[in-house]
């Protein structure tokens, strides 16, 4: 896929959901939820942090097997919603 509005060291990702919009935003920014669903089946998501506002951080821990742990974090720089 060629994404020429993203910019260089961003990740664009587009998926449609028969859903509200107001329960997908919950699942992508409410951290119980968001450990729920996140990473494939046997993952163990661990949200240590989800500060979801211009400038705020978001950490992530998943662990699977054979793979062991891989960490996660990012800066908000928009919002959406």
């Amino acid at each position: 896929m060629t994404d020429s509005t993203a910019a260089p060291h961003q990740v664009r990702i587009e998926r449609t959901f028969n859903a509200p919009h107001a329960l997908i935003w919950q699942m992508w920014t409410d951290p119980r939820h968001f450990e729920r669903w996140y990473g494939p089946t046997g993952a163990t998501v661990v949200v240590a942090k989800m500060d979801l506002v211009v400038g705020g951080a978001r950490h992530i821990s998943m662990a699977t097997r054979p793979c062991g742990r891989v960490c996660s974090r990012g800066l908000a720089s928009d919002e959406v919603g």
